[in-house]
């Protein structure tokens, strides 16, 4: 990578080789610079030969909100003290909702902690932030979010945490009893005093590991089949998955070409797909002659599929391998020859196998 730098005036001049549209990307205001300028692709309103398909994740090809807002919530129960209902009712469907999902994490959390910012409790903060260090270091399965946590320890003036002796007893105990571990609370109480918290964005910081130890230590538990029992423990609505997928996840097997014969088998389930992606009613013969259509020219000229998403592997994989599950269950239920369940319960066995790229923050398949 060749790196020169030029004055301001030149950027005009490079800009006009790059494209109409730009997107203007905020940091956090810890990193630097304040924004990312970058080109968008040309638009087109009609595409011929169409050779791939690329996926966003969350939002699209899956939806992790209830799990992404009870740790949200539970990040502000932490630095605030109030962990029960009864001090606190928790987020406003109205009035944050809005505001925490469908952006970044550092954006929720930012937001999150200008509105709470009067209930922070710094003492319940630095608690909160040690404890979930801890339990990142120790049980956390992603390198790269072990590293930013060991960064922002450095940051926080606890640089020393990260090699403390009784780390082992924390791990030698398990995850599953981490919060009885008489190791962490001597570590909460022997860097307590060392912790700098001086601006809001090193409050920012301590939430978004406060956040993603929860997320994870929930994502761990749905990798083991825990799935019903944390819907029970945290109150969480029933009759549904802590991950679901979204309307229209299910039409990627039309492009993929893996659909060939079965279109008049699936047409209820694919159907249900298909309207909810529709922002009109169309009676259902057009739909199902829509579906044929589209899944005869794409046996012909099969596309490959991607997933590109800006979650780290161990998120998507673990999210990834529940949508797959979901979609298996559903097959199972479906009123179809057997030999027909098990060749869908085999496409679906394994996201890896059925998507032809799948990106992520810190890995491509």
């Amino acid at each position: 990578m060749s790196i020169k730098y030029i004055e301001k005036n030149e950027i005009p001049f490079l800009l006009n080789n790059l494209g109409e549209d730009f997107a203007l990307i905020e940091n956090p205001g810890y990193v630097f610079p304040n924004f990312e300028i970058v080109p968008l692709a040309k638009k087109s309103k009609k595409v011929d030969n169409l050779l791939a398909v690329v996926m966003d994740m969350d939002g699209t090809t899956t939806t992790t909100e209830v799990l992404c807002i009870h740790s949200l919530e539970h990040m502000i129960r932490q630095i605030t003290g109030r962990m029960t209902k009864d001090l606190w009712a928790g987020l406003d469907a109205d009035k944050d909702y809005p505001h925490i999902i469908g952006n970044s994490t550092t954006k929720h959390v930012e937001y999150l902690i200008r509105t709470y910012r009067d209930a922070i409790d710094i003492e319940s903060l630095k608690r909160a932030f040690i404890r979930a260090a801890v339990r990142t270091i120790c049980f956390g399965k992603d390198p790269s979010r072990i590293d930013e946590v060991k960064n922002n320890l450095a940051s926080l003036g606890l640089g020393k945490l990260q090699f403390a002796a009784e780390l082992e007893s924390v791990i030698a105990t398990g995850s599953g009893n981490f919060s009885q571990c008489p190791a962490v609370q001597t570590l909460v109480n022997k860097n307590f005093q060392d912790f700098k918290i001086e601006t809001e964005n090193d409050v920012v910081r301590a939430g978004i590991d406060i956040y993603y130890a929860r997320y994870h230590e929930i994502l761990a538990r749905i990798a083991e089949g825990d799935s019903n029992k944390i819907i029970k423990e945290l109150e969480l609505p029933t009759g549904k998955h802590l991950i679901e997928p979204m309307p229209g996840a299910l039409l990627l097997l039309l492009l993929s070409g893996k659909l060939k014969g079965k279109v008049e088998f699936l047409r209820s389930w694919l159907l249900e797909h298909y309207d909810l992606t529709l922002e009109i009613e169309t009676p259902v013969d057009s739909q199902l002659g829509s579906l044929q259509q589209l899944a005869t020219r794409f046996e012909q000229s099969p596309v490959k599929i991607a997933v590109v998403t800006s979650s780290i592997r161990y998120e998507a994989d673990i999210v990834l391998t529940e949508i797959f599950k979901v979609f298996r269950e559903q097959i199972k239920k479906m009123p179809l020859k057997e030999a027909v369940i098990e060749e869908l319960t085999e496409q679906f066995s394994d996201h890896n196998l059925f998507y032809d790229a799948v990106v992520t923050a810190n890995r491509l398949k």
